[in-house]
């Protein structure tokens, strides 16, 4: 209403339409009906069928990202990101015209002031992450592209859904066992519930997963010198080679691309990725040769590299120390500020005087006093059969270790998010947690300690997902508390 009525600036429109948005969560209980509501705000407001909330889930490209890391236990921790969206067979709506020129009397005084200052809470939207999810995978189509739709004669607008396409139901049994093994109702929540997606930016409570080295030099075409020139060679292959693969934006305009049907083929997307993948892998292969051809008695100064062997170097190396990581992002803020822990750099599972001392006050700390002395004899009976200790990252490790697990009761213990349902703490945590393990309230698998962390300034997070160095994926929390 107060688009149509004025010209609002671009800020503010977009907080209109979040207040619509989250006023249509918080109004409606059943999934199904909130959906009938979001989509209602956003054609009202002339944007069509595909919310744009949906929208922002799908990345620059529509790719399929899957990192699979492996542990050294032979366990594998796996995110997989599918582009073709799981549909429900309950994705059968009937849209009823929402306005007419009858539904507003006439002479009607319309106060357009009535929400500018409403304060929404976040913890009173419940489990949004979860309609998020469904939302991002519903696969509602618009009614005018949409084959299957059709016009009612009352003026209603029906849209049916693709046909149901089949997903693997298991990413690794492997996997899955050691999981049943270590947390048996983590396991049931696994099994029951588990959901994963690609976000448009990093979030606390969600993942970052490291993409390979041809995937960042790829999405870094517009800020990098070796992404510029990889997509220069893109361009120049797609100008003289007709054997190319199909681009998406082809598909879209003969009516069949991801854009209007999830249920194409996956095929023309995954013969898109593996030509430019390869295209990348032979570019980082003649690069890595122009480097390494520098060295003198087996050293590089690169003082002497020029600026694209220079700015190649820089992604190399640091490729190289975060290869394959998967993290949960613990901290992010208005400021700037942000923090991650890496879930599979496994330190120790095995409990040993010096992880124990490293866990509860750090690495340099050797003089402890009675307090500090008692703390570690629990801590050593506590968890003598089985410790879970990774290595969070690179940033204060001098300082004592964080514990994160699904307790909510746990004393000492914050929930990262609010409705993630995991919770991090320090000292006073794992102090609770000893006690709990002590009294036979919690299991040592239950709890997991990181040894310094990612530390993120001045935008430094967002803008490594925007370099293609992570891929954001929120996901339900049994894929971030599990054990490796």
């Amino acid at each position: 209403r107060r688009a149509n009525q004025s010209a609002c600036d671009i800020p503010s429109f977009l907080q209109l339409i979040s207040k619509m948005t989250r006023f249509a969560i918080l109004a409606v209980e059943n999934s199904a009906a909130a959906l009938v509501a979001v989509i209602c705000c956003c054609r009202f407001l002339g944007f069509g069928m595909h919310l744009p909330v949906a929208a922002a889930f799908q990345p620059a490209s529509v790719n399929h990202y899957a990192v699979s890391s492996r542990c050294t236990n032979g366990g594998i921790l796996s995110s997989s990101v599918p582009v073709g969206p799981a549909i429900s067979s309950q994705n059968h709506i009937i849209l009823k015209a929402a306005s007419s020129p009858g539904n507003v009397n006439e002479g009607e005084d319309v106060d357009d002031d009535d929400d500018d200052d409403e304060y929404i809470d976040d913890s009173s939207l419940g489990d949004w992450r979860a309609f998020r999810a469904n939302l991002a995978t519903s696969g509602i189509s618009t009614g005018e592209s949409s084959e299957g739709s059709s016009s009612s004669s009352d003026g209603a607008i029906e849209t049916s859904a693709p046909p149901k396409q089949s997903r693997p139901k298991s990413v690794s049994r492997k996997n899955e066992q050691l999981l049943k093994s270590q947390n048996e109702a983590l396991y049931r929540e696994y099994e029951s519930g588990v959901w994963a997606h690609e976000a448009p930016t990093a979030e606390v409570g969600g993942l970052l997963c490291r993409l390979p080295l041809e995937a960042e030099i790829y999405r870094n075409s517009a800020y990098n010198s070796v992404g510029k020139k990889l997509q220069a060679i893109l361009n120049g292959d797609s100008s003289s080679d007709d054997s190319r693969p199909a681009q998406s934006s082809d598909v879209d305009k003969e009516g069949g691309g991801m854009g209007s049907s999830p249920g194409v083929s996956f095929s023309l997307t995954g013969a898109k990725t593996l030509w430019w993948y390869r295209k990348a892998l032979k570019l980082i292969e003649e690069e890595t040769a122009k480097v390494t051809a520098s060295a003198v008695g087996g050293k590089i100064d690169t003082t002497s590299l020029p600026k694209d062997s220079i700015d190649f170097l820089d992604l190399y190396l640091s490729h190289q120390d975060t290869w394959q990581e998967v993290c949960l992002v613990t901290e992010k803020n208005e400021n700037g500020l942000g923090s991650t822990v890496v879930l599979n750099r496994p330190m120790s599972f095995s409990l040993s005087d010096s992880i124990a001392r490293l866990v509860l006050f750090g690495a340099y700390r050797n003089d402890l006093g009675p307090d500090e002395t008692e703390l570690l004899v629990k801590f050593s009976i506590a968890f003598d059969k089985e410790v879970f200790v990774y290595l969070g990252g690179p940033d204060e490790l001098e300082s004592s270790a964080s514990v994160i697990h699904g307790i909510a009761t746990l004393k000492g213990s914050k929930e990262i998010a609010p409705g993630t349902g995991i919770y991090i703490g320090g000292t006073e945590a794992v102090e609770a947690a000893v006690h709990g393990i002590m009294q036979g309230m919690c299991s040592p698998s239950d709890f997991r300690f990181f040894v310094g962390k990612h530390r993120y300034l001045d935008g430094q997070l967002d803008l490594a997902c925007l370099l293609g160095k992570y891929q954001p994926v929120a996901c339900s929390r049994a894929l971030a508390l599990k054990q490796c």
